[in-house]
């Protein structure tokens, strides 16, 4: 069985009950070839179009596929990874400590995440935008905003009210 699926755009990944990464479609790019390491576990995957990340168990991440505009280059100075989501030609992560990090082309702001936000709980990457969930529950979105896609709707939870 399966516990993460990610689809990119000509292939998808996932991690399976034992901890194991597989890919599978289009590997033109090598970005279905996830990296042969023996007794390591993933936390997440996530493919996009011609790159692929994930993160171990550990805190550790790994892209792969076309180092085109270095997406996958993951940064060096960070020891350890709660997310990371692979975009068409970047990439953007979550620490452990909660920084946002994105790295690879900046094509329509893609990489200028809100540096007013310390704290991140999540991000997820599109063609060229990315969006996040700060540490107060807020969305942000960044890159381009066409079809208002960077607009977040700002909303409170009002509560639900069970008759």
């Amino acid at each position: 069985g399966w516990v993460h699926i990610s689809a990119g755009q000509f292939h998808s990944c996932g991690i399976r009950v034992d901890g194991n990464a597989t890919c599978w479609g289009d590997n033109s790019y090598l970005q279905s070839d996830v990296p042969l390491m023996h007794g390591v576990l993933w936390r997440s995957i996530s493919a996009a179009h011609y790159h692929t990340c994930g993160v171990l168990i550990g805190g550790e991440a790994y892209c792969w596929g076309s180092g085109l505009y270095e997406a996958t280059r993951v940064p060096e100075d960070v020891e350890s990874w709660s997310s990371i989501s692979a975009g068409r030609f970047h990439t953007c992560g979550v620490t452990a400590q909660g920084a946002m990090r994105c790295w690879g082309s900046n094509q329509d702001g893609a990489l200028n995440h809100p540096e007013s936000v310390h704290s991140w709980l999540s991000v997820d990457t599109g063609l060229f935008h990315s969006c996040g969930v700060d540490a107060t529950l807020r969305g942000h979105c960044w890159g381009r905003g066409v079809y208002g896609v960077t607009v977040v709707p700002q909303m409170e939870f009002l509560g639900i009210v069970v008759p």
